[in-house]
């Protein structure tokens, strides 16, 4: 959530992950029984090893003064298994053709890879996402309302920008991409994001038949460019893409190549608004269905919401959802999850500048309303909760100095309690396995401490 999407939603009011495919290796059910999901229906989880639960981190300057390491750190103490990256590209305004990446405001190439890797040390799964922000916005537009006048150069830099960091991500071992959010004005050009959808694919496997060949000349020092075509039929060690080939044909490259290429498996999605993921049309060909949570659930305007009346404000946004969900067939990853620490924000999650009133039991409340809802539903892939702090002025504590104090993140704040006992509760898609549909778990409701209880 950005400042110029705040903008155009406060005009309205209350509006209402790259799988490499290699030949005869399947990753995820493209079928399933027609149980209602409610019931249990889902496709192969997201991840064999459980959810992605993990915390955004915005990484949008080129400061080495910003202690973006040390934010990694803190969510991996949090016990977190994910860390969402997120770096932006710019344009001007809406009407704008032209992309670019402002090298003051995203991290090198090399500082980013060591934030790659320093999570993957802390034992952690990384998501990435590129987002657009508009530098000059005309009347309040955000990205979601891009209109360029030559959508043809739009694309070629969006794409352009994709997959720069498709590239570095799939080399590094990135386990998700998410490759664009909330471009609301570009989700009915479906055949332009099945090509880039195409393109990043294709990529992945041209990095990883690359990574195989160098694999397979580490394993095989000794052996010659005759020992490779004897041993494991490859004509040309050189030039091999195994991604190309037919390896029915080649048994034993295959038990090579296939679980290589699984473990280097980048999943992907896009990341949708809460009221426009039915939108569109070309989730078939990715890996997950995306969306945001910024659902008003107080329509009486409530000044104190009991977790109760959350829960209940759920029920028929739930619904739909899984009902939605049973017809697409493709785990549900929920990409920005947070309400702001202010007075209101169960009605108007999206509106950070609300209100000028701290309240931390509303925002915890909506909180553990949302992960009671879904967070042991092993049809949801993956929990992403927007945002931790990016950078040293934001502590999360409750002077009027501090600049996360009415902010998103949980830093902190009690909120941070309900998150923890999320993140250790058990994962409900791992118990699916890697072989199967996911069946609902009849684990215990997720633990809420006491103080979110209603006051009387």
């Amino acid at each position: 959530m950005d400042r110029e999407k705040l903008k155009i939603l406060a005009a309205f009011g209350a509006i209402g992950l790259l799988v490499l495919i290699v030949p005869g290796l399947r990753f995820f059910s493209g079928g399933g029984p027609t149980a209602d999901p409610v019931e249990g229906f889902a496709p192969m989880p997201l991840n064999p090893v459980g959810q992605f639960r993990g915390v955004w981190l915005q990484v949008h300057n080129n400061d080495p003064g910003c202690p973006f390491e040390q934010y990694i750190e803190e969510i991996a103490s949090t016990g977190a298994n994910t860390v969402c990256l997120a770096v932006s590209a710019e344009q001007e305004n809406g009407k704008s053709n032209t992309i670019y990446v402002d090298l003051r405001r995203a991290p090198s190439e090399q500082r980013l890879i060591g934030m790659i890797k320093l999570a993957k040390r802390l034992g952690m799964r990384v998501v990435f996402m590129p987002i657009v922000l508009l530098t000059d916005p005309v009347g309040g537009e955000w990205r979601g309302e891009i209109n360029p006048a030559d959508w043809s150069k739009w694309w070629a830099g969006y794409g352009d920008f994709v997959l720069l960091y498709a590239a570095i991500c799939q080399r590094e071992g990135v386990d998700g991409f998410i490759i664009g959010s909330e471009l609301l004005t570009t989700e009915r050009q479906e055949d332009r994001w099945r090509d880039l959808i195409g393109r990043i694919r294709r990529q992945g496997s041209d990095i990883v038949d690359r990574q195989f060949r160098d694999h397979l000349r580490e394993i095989h020092p000794a052996w010659t460019a005759a020992d490779f075509r004897r041993n494991l039929s490859v004509k040309n060690i050189d030039t091999l893409a195994a991604s190309q080939l037919d390896l029915a044909t080649a048994p034993e490259l295959a038990a090579l190549y296939r679980p290589f290429a699984n473990s280097r498996r980048m999943l992907l999605s896009y990341s949708a608004n809460w009221d426009h993921y039915t939108v569109p049309k070309f989730w078939d060909a990715l890996d997950a269905v995306g969306m945001t949570t910024y659902h008003d659930l107080n329509t009486f305007r409530s000044p104190d919401p009991s977790l109760e009346s959350l829960l209940a404000a759920w029920a028929p946004i739930k619904a739909d959802i899984v009902r939605w969900q049973r017809k697409i067939r493709k785990p549900i990853f929920f990409t920005e999850v947070g309400w702001p620490s202010q007075d209101g924000c169960s009605y108007e999650p999206w509106n950070y500048y609300r209100s000028r009133t701290v309240d931390l039991t509303e925002q915890q409340r909506c909180t553990a309303s949302f992960l009671q809802t879904f967070g042991s539903e092993p049809w949801v892939g993956g929990v992403l909760i927007w945002k931790w702090r990016d950078h040293p002025g934001m502590t999360g504590a409750g002077d009027d100095n501090d600049a996360g104090r009415l902010s998103y993140t949980p830093f902190g704040k009690p909120v941070m309690k309900t998150l923890q006992a999320f993140f250790a509760s058990p994962n409900p898609a791992a118990s699916a396995g890697a072989g199967g549909i996911a069946k609902r778990t009849e684990a215990a409701p997720l633990a809420i401490p006491e103080e979110l209880a209603d006051d009387n």
